[in-house]
């Protein structure tokens, strides 16, 4: 009988033992994967304003794009208007050779 509590005893000192061993390397991965989590949220956070900025940038592209044609359709139609002034402004040499 003795034996027994005293095998029962050894087996509770050494899972004491062993529960205690372990629990510095279990609180320093609970550490780690709290660490990982924060940085994961960082890096998720992180994509989602790069993703925001880029559809930025695509909006501004966009509207770049429209305002450049816009830029050259106006650029065509002023030397059309251009050209047809010019056709119908009577140069000074012509108006001397009409006096």
């Amino acid at each position: 009988m003795v034996y027994i509590i005293m095998v029962l005893i050894g087996f509770v000192g050494g899972t004491a033992c062993t529960i205690l061993a372990l629990d510095a390397w279990r609180r320093k991965l609970l550490d780690q994967r709290d660490q990982q989590d924060a940085r994961i949220d960082e890096i998720h956070l992180a994509h989602k304003n790069l993703r925001s900025h880029q559809e930025q940038l695509n909006d501004y592209s966009a509207t770049l794009r429209a305002t450049g044609s816009q830029l050259d359709q106006d650029k065509s139609r002023l030397q059309a208007d251009r050209e047809q002034f010019d056709k119908r402004v009577i140069s000074y040499e012509e108006l001397l050779k009409e006096n």
